[in-house]
């Protein structure tokens, strides 16, 4: 069929295919940017739920509230005492910072180092719930019997479920030797190798 047409209709009809081609991908071309941003929305990647610290500290209009709960608990064999300095429980706005003190107390003769471990339940609020200034980053140093207050700031951010009223912070101290090598930050698993 195709051998039984003249030239000239062969090459329109070449032309005419290759101006349709040229046509779809200039209109892929357009729709592939709206395509990506729908995909990315329906699986929750790419740019608009990249980490918080990767988008900056954009202000929310979220008008949900989460209640928090601090709690605080030392392993055995490390002669402190710390918790929350004024509130076990506070209401958080989703979105804004948010400062707690903890008061962290040396009840040795010695002088102690350790690091605070943090978890979070639901698990599923672990993600959304950003620390920006925190003890628990680095390992700390106290003198004998010294009392000393240090803050956490964070953000529970708007990519916290709604099903979720509530959100436990909770702490637990390990006693670290001088020689010892530092918890990374965010690690909360293999502990039982930390005195």
């Amino acid at each position: 069929m195709w051998n039984d047409k003249p030239l000239a209709e062969k090459n329109r009809l070449v032309a005419k295919y290759v101006l349709l081609f040229v046509t779809g991908m200039f209109g892929f071309a357009f729709a592939v940017v709206p395509l990506y941003g729908l995909l990315c929305s329906t699986l929750g990647i790419g740019p608009a739920f990249a980490s918080p610290a990767k988008r900056g500290n954009t202000p929310t209009t979220e008008s949900r509230y989460v209640t928090m709960h601090f709690v605080s608990q030392v392993n055995a064999g490390l002669a402190a005492d710390f918790g929350p300095v004024s509130e076990l429980t506070k209401r958080v706005k989703v979105g804004e910072m948010n400062t707690v003190s903890y008061r962290f107390r040396n009840l040795s003769n010695k002088p102690i180092e350790f690091q605070a471990v943090h978890s979070v339940a639901p698990e599923q609020a672990g993600p959304s719930l950003q620390k920006i200034e925190c003890f628990c980053f680095t390992r700390q140093s106290m003198k004998p019997h010294e009392v000393r207050t240090m803050p956490v700031t964070f953000r529970l951010e708007p990519t916290v479920g709604k099903e979720i009223p509530e959100v436990t912070l909770a702490y637990t101290l390990y006693a670290l030797e001088p020689d010892q090598k530092q918890i990374e930050h965010g690690q909360t698993k293999s502990l039982s190798t930390i005195k």
